[in-house]
């Protein structure tokens, strides 16, 4: 198994590649396909992004691997060498913050699992709909799709197209949406089309960075990015669409001998809200029971186990000042694995 590096090691977990970075500085992802039509007028002014969830920065040279998709984009544009994702190094938190071009403590999604104090409300990903679709989640920072729609809307027009998410799509789903994405571009009904692609995390965690099941789906990733770029020639769109592939978070291996066992530090009526395990946990304790909870906790006796106030974590991480981030704050170094009960 495996779970995201973490961004406080500051390891290289992450990889963005373009076609045409001299052209673009847009990044951008959605959770379906998602394209906006605008009047078109500059040449190689579409953009296509695609997003590898959970794809390792160094997937790309894994030895033995015919990756002759990536290694064309790699050829005719730009490898980025590393990126450091936002804090938490979680899906969500990295989705919006891609989507929004600001930091967690901005957005206001500091975790795959929240609590809103304000609304009394939990976000558990797309296990409590409809919750999920609450407005308040979403609105701390307006998502480049946002944008994209108030230029549709000055020019009067207005074109969406999007495939709910619906449960982890195989990796041929990619295959159908870039066709049907290509078709869009081609017919001018489409500038903006973003693709999410989830196999990539789904088979990290349940094998890990390191297994034949990952290295086999990174190869029908690569085939399938193969087939973009010829279709994008085939159709005339080479030098018209921009392509960007981009990654949320890294992974790292996990194992039973590194995991910190919570499950009976935490005294569980000094505690409201418990949420997520991993390398992260979010801890609301009961009023009053703030530095009684801390306490207890830093006295567990291992290393590996960083326990954080809120207002003692560090800057660069940019999370602390959203009313949404947890009053306790658990980290476990690259490798670890941190186990809870939640509540």
């Amino acid at each position: 198994m495996a779970y995201p590096n973490g961004s406080q090691s500051g390891s290289q977990n992450n990889v963005s590649l373009s076609s045409r970075m001299d052209k673009l500085t847009l990044v951008i992802f959605v959770l379906c396909i998602t394209t906006y039509s605008y009047v078109h007028t500059i040449k190689g002014s579409k953009l296509m992004v695609i997003l590898l969830d959970g794809f390792k920065w160094n997937y790309f040279d894994k030895p033995g691997l015919d990756l002759p998709g990536f290694n064309k984009m790699i050829k005719n544009g730009v490898r980025a060498e590393r990126m450091i994702p936002d804090m938490p190094s979680l899906s969500f938190p990295n989705y919006y913050s891609i989507m929004t071009g600001v930091h967690c403590e901005t957005h206001g999604f500091v975790g795959n699992y929240m609590y809103d104090i304000k609304h009394k409300e939990k976000f558990l990903i797309w296990k409590n709909k409809p919750t999920v679709y609450n407005p308040y989640w979403w609105s701390g920072a307006e998502p480049v799709w946002v944008t994209a729609m108030k230029q549709i809307m000055i020019e009067g027009r207005n074109a969406t197209y999007c495939k709910l998410y619906n449960g982890i799509p195989p990796v041929s789903d990619l295959g159908e949406n870039i066709d049907e994405a290509v078709l869009k571009m081609k017919s001018g009904n489409a500038d903006l089309v973003a693709i999410y692609v989830e196999m990539s995390d789904h088979i990290g965690h349940a094998h890990g960075p390191n297994s034949i099941e990952i290295e086999n789906t990174i190869v029908q990733i690569d085939r399938h990015i193969q087939h973009l770029l010829t279709s994008l020639e085939q159709q005339g769109l080479k030098d018209d669409v921009n392509v960007i592939i981009v990654s949320d978070h890294g992974m790292t291996e996990i194992s039973p001998s590194r995991v910190i066992n919570l499950t009976t530090e935490i005294n569980m009526n000094d505690v409201d809200v418990i949420l997520d395990r991993g390398p992260t946990v979010n801890i609301w304790p009961k009023e009053g029971k703030i530095q009684k909870v801390y306490q207890d906790l830093k006295r567990v006796k291992n290393s590996h186990l960083h326990v954080y106030k809120k207002d003692e974590l560090p800057e660069r991480w940019h999370l602390k000042k959203h009313y949404r981030f947890p009053p306790i704050f658990l980290v476990a170094d690259v490798g670890w694995f941190i186990l809870t009960i939640s509540k």
